[in-house]
């Protein structure tokens, strides 16, 4: 019993180092509080896991293995989501936390190819990852330069201040449904 609530403790300290190393690499303050507080609760549990009673029936060890289990799974899609956040283009919430002023306007956002928030996020686009070509802008999407077809552009200001694009994938290749410019500055 007292191995079991040891590995226990040990997978809770495991999975909130793992949880501290990814705040240290993000840029998103606000992600890097929530992994944070993640990882502090995790540290509670592997507290309380070597205080808990020796003498838990087998019952309740199979409950406490399988709630540490689904904390360790959602720890683990925490950080591969961050990860695939810090790409070249990364993840723009569609409506940002920081202006929920602005979470109607870009449920109004759309281009000729329909609503571009359709529950779908928006990728942020640094400047070095779209142009213009030819009177056409083009945008650089999972590493592959994408021409965006003009009736996904979105027209009127951009009141986000940032370009943005609604990805799709069609046929293993990334396509535009959705592209607002930002200022290029």
């Amino acid at each position: 019993m007292t191995s079991q609530i040891s590995r226990r403790r040990k997978q809770y300290l495991e999975t909130a180092q793992t949880l501290l190393r990814a705040t240290r690499t993000m840029a998103d303050s606000a992600i890097a509080y929530q992994l944070k507080a993640l990882a502090d609760d995790h540290l509670r549990r592997a507290e309380k896991a070597s205080h808990v009673d020796a003498g838990l029936t087998a019952e309740r060890n199979s409950g406490i293995r399988c709630e540490m289990i689904n904390h360790m799974w959602r720890a683990t899609l925490v950080v591969l989501a961050l990860m695939v956040s810090n790409s070249t283009i990364g993840r723009a919430r569609a409506h940002d936390y920081q202006h929920p002023e602005l979470n109607s306007w870009y449920e109004s956002l759309r281009s000729g190819k329909g609503l571009c928030c359709d529950g779908s996020d928006a990728k942020r686009v640094d400047d070095a990852d779209w142009d213009t070509m030819e009177g056409h802008y083009r945008v650089r999407i999972d590493g592959e330069w994408v021409d965006v077809p003009t009736d996904a552009v979105v027209d009127g200001p951009n009141r986000a201040d940032r370009t943005m694009v609604w990805p799709y994938n069609l046929n293993g290749h990334p396509k535009a449904r959705c592209f607002m410019p930002g200022s290029m500055g």
